[in-house]
C-alpha cells in the first residue's frame, strides 16, 4: 500500500479532528465560559464521525465499509452535515442574541 497524498491528508484530518474533539470536551465545559460553547463538542463529534464514515480512503488501511456504494453514502453524509452546520450556527446566533437581550 503506497502512502499517497490523499491518504496522508486524511490521516492528518482525522488526527486533528480527534484532537480538537478532546480539547473541545476539556475546554468548552469550564465554568465562566459562554453557554453556546457547550454545543461545540457535539459539532466536533459529528464532524469526526462524518469524516470517518464517508471517506473512501478508510478502506485502504481498515477493512471497514459502511455499504457497497461508499461514494453515495459520502455525498449524503456530507450534505446532511452541511444542514447540521447551518442549524447549529443558527442556534448559536439565536443563543447569543437571546443572551444579549436578557442582559439588557
Amino acid at each position: 500500500m503506497p502512502l499517497d497524498i490523499y491518504l496522508l491528508s486524511n490521516i492528518v484530518v482525522w488526527t486533528s479532528n480527534f484532537a480538537a474533539l478532546i480539547i473541545g470536551c476539556l475546554y468548552c465545559y469550564r465554568v465562566g465560559f459562554p453557554g453556546y460553547l457547550r454545543i461545540f463538542p457535539l459539532y466536533l463529534f459529528v464532524s469526526f464521525a462524518v469524516e470517518f464514515f464517508a471517506n473512501k480512503y478508510l478502506r485502504s488501511f481498515l477493512p471497514f465499509t459502511l455499504a457497497g456504494d461508499q461514494l453515495l453514502i459520502g455525498k449524503i453524509l456530507y450534505n446532511l452535515f452541511t444542514v447540521f452546520e447551518t442549524y447549529l450556527d443558527a442556534f448559536r446566533v439565536a443563543f447569543d442574541r437571546a443572551r444579549e437581550f436578557c442582559d439588557k
